[in-house]
């Protein structure tokens, strides 16, 4: 009898044990541009882990491929997007200049753009966040 309430105890406290919630999606986009051209250059990473590199008029899209993360690189990517939050983040203030974070998920996107030379404190946690993420992708940028 005791070993069937020990049992029981065990599976219950793993069923009821902390789960980490992860973000998917489609493809990440990092993108700076603005100014007087117009120009925008940044990155694309896939839901693979593929990085693109594209610079262009308008919207960032997939031009050359680069590399691929490694399995700790995109988990690493994958935390970023969990631990700030940054689905729940929503700013559209671009200057001159602008940095931009778009998210593409099975459902939405998620477009979050913002003055990089703004000092209000989301820019800042904003910039912050935007650089973690090119360190993470040039790290070995071919």
């Amino acid at each position: 009898m005791k070993t069937i309430v020990i049992a029981m105890l065990s599976i219950l406290i793993c069923s009821f044990s902390i789960k980490k919630t992860t973000v998917s999606f489609n493809e990440i986009v990092l993108a700076s541009g603005g100014g007087f051209t117009g120009m925008v250059e940044g990155f694309v990473v896939d839901n693979r882990g593929k990085v693109y590199k594209c610079v262009g008029k308008g919207e960032c899209k997939k031009d050359q491929f680069i590399r691929k993360l490694s399995k700790k690189e995109f988990k690493e990517l994958k935390n970023i997007l969990y631990k700030e939050n940054l689905l729940e983040i929503s700013i559209q203030q671009p200057g001159n200049i602008y940095n931009q974070i778009k998210i593409a998920t099975k459902d939405s996107t998620y477009t979050i753009i913002w003055n990089p030379f703004s000092t209000d404190t989301i820019s800042t946690k904003l910039n912050v966040i935007f650089d973690k993420f090119h360190h993470l992708i040039k790290r070995r940028e071919k």
